[in-house]
């Protein structure tokens, strides 16, 4: 019986070990109700506490760069590419008119835009992305850019 328990032990540090380094992405469920800003001054202080990356994600469920974006970061595909990154998942069919109240709003979808002091997004965003994974892909790249062209803090290479 201990040797079992010695066995366990061993197999829980082998793989809590190989998911050492920063944390992957992770997509947080906006409250269907509330002021968007007010929703986004909450988890910009929660990121800036947990040395998250925040972004705004505007989505639709018809919209298939948005699905193929939010499964990769839900399975952890993204994990090495998007280290840190938290996005406040909005969609725009529920939240399109309390997005736009906070100047969330836009013309193409996915948008990724990062909050201001404020809780409004500001000019540094994404909008639009092409279908499939490379679509995917490409969004990294962007929005690894966009955090290290001054959009926020460093990204781990």
């Amino acid at each position: 019986m201990r040797r079992r328990a010695e066995l366990a032990v061993l197999v829980v540090a082998a793989t809590t070990s190989c998911h050492a380094g920063p944390p992957g992405p992770e997509l947080v469920a906006a409250p269907a109700e509330g002021e968007v800003a007010a929703i986004l001054k909450g988890e910009l202080a929660r990121a800036v506490a947990d040395d998250r990356i925040l972004f705004v994600y505007v989505g639709a469920s018809w919209c298939e760069p948005c699905d193929r974006f939010r499964r990769a970061v839900e399975r952890g595909g993204l994990r090495e590419r998007l280290p840190r990154f938290r996005f406040v998942a909005f969609d725009r069919d529920r939240d399109g008119a309390r997005l736009a109240a906070a100047g969330c709003a836009s013309k193409l979808l996915p948008l990724f835009a990062r909050p201001d002091a404020d809780g409004r997004c500001s000019t540094a965003r994404l909008e639009g992305a092409q279908a499939g994974d490379a679509g995917t892909m490409e969004l990294t790249a962007k929005l690894r850019a966009l955090v290290g062209a001054g959009g926020g803090a460093r990204v781990p290479p």
